[in-house]
């Protein structure tokens, strides 16, 4: 169906445990090779709220969240891409359907594949029912190599080798398998439930138990449909077999969003349990699953309809808010202790942590906005996530906690406490990343005021930096530089904790410094900068201070040194996975090979350094990658190819708020003044206009053509 070219969405719909996701990820296997991007998995199922499925979307496709609207983020994105999007356990969010219909409508190149208790009821929806698992329809001499063949019998058996690696599939128990998978109405979930049990019953004894159970355990409502309720009766069973302390355990642990760590468990844990022993049995019985990440670290998780029965257990045990609260105050202390980690030679490791637990710390952070929650822990977990948010491409979720946080605290004596004014100043940073000045400004005036009542010298000195970083760029250039030098100033006399905000404002003064084209104050600034990092170990800083001194190289015209510091920051930022900065030193390093000539290499690199900005959404730089191939055009003899890519580089500026930096534009002035002078005025003036209206499907294209005599 989705082959078809006028299949949109396709939704497989059914039961519970009978097998959506693995259709869905065996479907999307299957045919991503017919689409030029293939196919991307998006799990719905840890998500709380609706208005959280765009943004799992553009996480998911790496699309980094720059403050701007998720939808039209999207839409720009996927406008010219061909993609499969598998969108997982959709039922609990079908508020965001009309979402759905606006991206399918925003990109012709897309296809859905949903998986959902219900259809979504969009208009071109094609439902397809999941049936259980095809069942013999006889027991009556059926041969037992055609029992065996059934599919509900294969799954039981397989599930049954697994669990105890002895058992076989006889003649003997052949029928009784046979009669099992029958009860439970051919369910995978039901099935493999059933069959982890082989190592305690024989399926003689397995087939008695359901017998006798299976009328008392059905855990849905009674107007459910039958095979519901003989789902909820095998999740049921399995509980029951648990022991006290097990049963206890999978209870609490359905607090989680998303899976959990050992650590985790063990800091929820009331102390009347064993957790590790409690993980290992529910691993046993197959109520958990165990992932390994990258890192090695082993991470648990628990199937969404096996959760919302943990979570039935824990509301009748009356532990719910308690486990809440426990939940909460644990995440966010996570995130507060991940400041110093993020700032350090452990960056990586933070990063892949808070993103492993990023639905856990939502959860965390709705609580702390909750009538039951308590907001001291959330904004102090706020103020010092800014930074993870900022590098995370997550500017719009981090403004949005900030800015709920901070208007719960005020009026309250967390006014008068020194997080309070980190959290303003976080806030501030995040809104000025989002190119949104106009909130930035006074969010960070009023950040330096809390610095100053609450003797917080960080906070003062970074605040009173970036309001001049803002006036610089709002052409008060004279006030601004006043500000950033005092700023700057107050942070060195902060201490050692300041350390790594010194650093930080280092690596911008380079920017700055650029800007009035002071190198030797850029060099400075940049070998600072990197003695910083270097000290505090942060792989991110060092590899954003050696492209930074990579810059003032080239700028000064040594390019053997600037190709040098470019590779060795782009190993760095690849190490800690940078993704907003890596397409910016492959720019810079594309400059290198154009200043000696080597066209090839300019041209891939500026290729590849478009394709990650276009991924991210970093129009900025992508705005300067097309210049850089415009410039290479004219070196190649192609002016009215320049003119072209001059042009979409202003169709894309016109939506910024922030200008080109001054290398940038006199790169454009050169570049456009020696465009001008190969080309007629009325073939300069037609190919600019044609460049300022096409898609940057076809800007891409016209950029291909570089180097090559027929366009």
């Amino acid at each position: 169906m989705l082959l078809r070219p006028d299949v949109r969405l396709v939704t497989l719909t059914g039961l519970p445990g009978v097998g959506k996701t693995q259709l869905a990820m065996q479907v999307a296997r299957q045919i991503q090779g017919s689409f030029r991007e293939g196919a991307c998995f998006v799990s719905l199922a840890p998500l709380q709220e609706a208005d959280r499925v765009l943004p799992a979307i553009a996480q998911a496709i790496d699309l980094l969240d720059s403050g701007r609207s998720a939808a039209i983020a999207l839409a720009e994105r996927l406008r010219h891409e061909e993609l499969v999007l598998v969108l997982d356990n959709f039922e609990h969010l079908l508020a965001a359907v009309p979402h759905m219909a606006a991206l399918l409508s925003a990109a012709p190149g897309l296809k859905l594949l949903c998986t959902s208790r219900i259809p979504l009821r969009i208009l071109g929806e094609h439902e397809f029912v999941v049936p259980p698992l095809a069942l013999p329809p006889s027991l009556e001499q059926i041969p037992v190599a055609t029992l065996e063949a059934n599919p509900a019998v294969a799954l039981f058996v397989a599930r049954a080798k697994a669990a105890q690696p002895g058992f076989g599939f006889t003649p003997e128990n052949s029928r009784q398998i046979a009669e099992i998978c029958q009860r439970l109405d051919g369910l995978p979930l039901a099935i493999e439930l059933a069959a982890t049990r082989i190592k305690l019953f024989s399926p003689a004894a397995l087939l008695a138990r359901l017998d006798q159970r299976l009328p008392f355990l059905t855990g849905g409502t009674r107007d459910a449909p039958a095979r519901q309720q003989t789902l909820e009766a095998a999740i049921a069973w399995s509980y029951d077999l648990l022991p006290e302390a097990a049963k206890i355990g999978l209870a609490r642990l359905g607090i989680f969003w998303g899976g959990w760590t050992l650590e985790a468990a063990e800091a929820l844990g009331q102390g009347d349990i064993n957790v590790l022993d409690t993980l290992a049995t529910l691993v046993d019985h197959s109520l958990v699953q165990t992932t390994i990440l990258d890192n090695g670290d082993v991470r648990f998780v628990m199937l969404e309809t096996i959760r919302e029965f943990a979570l039935a257990r824990l509301e009748e045990r009356g532990e719910m808010a308690v486990m809440q609260a426990q939940h909460g105050r644990y995440f966010l202390s996570l995130a507060s202790n991940s400041e110093a980690g993020l700032q350090g030679p452990e960056q990586v490791t933070w990063m892949q942590r808070l993103n492993a637990d990023l639905n856990n710390l939502r959860a965390a952070f709705g609580w702390s906005l909750s009538d039951q929650g308590e907001a001291e822990p959330g904004l102090r977990a706020a103020a010092a996530l800014w930074w993870f948010w900022w590098t995370n491409g997550q500017v719009g979720e981090g403004r949005r906690w900030l800015e709920e946080l901070i208007q719960r605290s005020r009026g309250t004596a967390l006014m008068g406490v020194s997080v309070y004014g980190r959290a303003v100043l976080g806030s501030g940073i995040l809104a000025y990343f989002a190119g949104d000045f106009e909130a930035a400004l006074p969010q960070f005036e009023l950040a330096q005021r809390l610095g100053v009542q609450l003797n917080d010298n960080t906070t003062y000195g970074y605040a009173l930096f970036m309001i001049g970083t803002v006036l610089v760029f709002s052409d008060k250039k004279e006030e601004g530089y006043a500000n950033l030098a005092q700023g700057a100033r107050i942070l060195r006399q902060a201490g050692p904790l300041a350390a790594w905000y010194v650093g930080v404002t280092s690596l911008a003064q380079t920017l700055l410094s650029f800007e009035r084209n002071d190198l030797d104050a850029a060099q400075q600034h940049a070998d600072e900068g990197l003695a910083i990092f270097s000290q505090l170990g942060q792989p991110y800083g060092i590899g954003l201070a050696f492209n930074y001194q990579g810059d003032v190289a080239r700028l000064q015209g040594n390019h053997a040194i600037a190709a040098e510091r470019y590779q060795a920051a782009l190993r760095l930022l690849r190490q800690a996975r940078a993704k907003s900065e890596i397409p910016a030193v492959l720019h810079n390093f594309a400059h290198t090979w154009l200043a000696k000539g080597e066209f090839g290499q300019a041209k891939a690199l500026f290729a590849e350094a478009l394709e990650l900005h276009r991924e991210i959404g970093n129009r900025m730089g992508m705005v300067e990658c097309l210049l850089g191939q415009a410039y290479l055009a004219i070196k190649q003899e192609q002016p009215q190819t320049a003119a072209v890519l001059l042009g979409a580089a202003d169709g894309l500026l016109a939506a910024l708020n922030m200008p080109l930096f001054a290398a940038e534009q006199a790169i454009y002035q050169q570049t456009a003044q020696m465009a001008r002078q190969q080309v007629l005025a009325s073939a300069w003036a037609e190919a600019h206009l044609a460049g300022q209206s096409m898609t940057l499907v076809e800007i891409i294209k016209i950029a291909r053509t570089i180097g090559y005599t027929s366009q």
